[in-house]
């Protein structure tokens, strides 16, 4: 089965094309980049017939679906950003939701590591960060962040080895490409900001699909 993520890859590249071509702001864009999401989402949910962990598949699958509704957020005006953190907050909340059910218990170094990392970081984007939205950034960043922590209490799991090989470096590029859209939009632009946040974003999400069938 993993041969059909060729599809969400194909979408993949079809959305830096289109950036290239024509902008991230033009409607086919908008929904080449949220169906290239939908497709591995719904590539997760036909995993329930192949493997059986209902926990992992249902909540990597519902966390695909609200990171299509995000892509589609973020991308279709400005001023819907905040819905698209909404969105992508779900998400990470489910994906940690799923995490933490099958981990058996927290992995401290990673803990420690990664929200050190974080608090660092959000000291660093409160000097550009609206008042508005200090709050909802930083509660993104705590949830991301138990997200990434949640990947790496995995590998004490009873999941496969493959699994646990590519979980968390998922989990780690998902939080690498929201990190980056951060500093493009609230403390400088970035050249090819589009092309390298939306690289890394699939690759995180083809990553968490593609686990089911490892």
């Amino acid at each position: 089965m993993l041969y059909l993520f060729i599809i969400p890859l194909i979408l993949g590249i079809t959305a830096n094309i289109l950036i290239y071509s024509s902008g991230n702001e033009t409607r086919p864009f908008l929904w080449v980049k949220a169906l290239t999401t939908l497709s591995i989402c719904a590539l997760a949910l036909f995993s329930f017939h192949v493997i059986d962990n209902p926990v992992l598949s249902g909540g990597i699958a519902l966390a695909l679906l609200f990171g299509a509704a995000g892509d589609f957020f973020l991308s279709y005006r400005e001023d819907f950003f905040i819905y698209g953190l909404l969105s992508f907050l779900i998400g990470h909340l489910l994906y940690l939701t799923a995490f933490f059910i099958i981990a058996p218990s927290l992995h401290i170094i990673a803990f420690l590591i990664v929200f050190a990392v974080s608090a660092f970081y959000y000291g660093f984007l409160t000097r550009f960060v609206g008042k508005e939205f200090k709050i909802p950034i930083v509660v993104y960043f705590v949830v991301i962040s138990l997200m990434v922590v949640g990947a790496f209490s995995l590998l004490g799991s009873d999941l496969s080895p493959l699994q646990k090989m590519i979980l968390p470096p998922a989990a780690i590029l998902f939080y690498l490409s929201d990190s980056i859209l951060a500093y493009d939009k609230f403390v400088r632009k970035i050249k090819g900001a589009d092309y390298i946040i939306l690289t890394i974003y699939y690759a995180a999400q083809i990553l968490f699909g593609a686990s089911l069938y490892l």
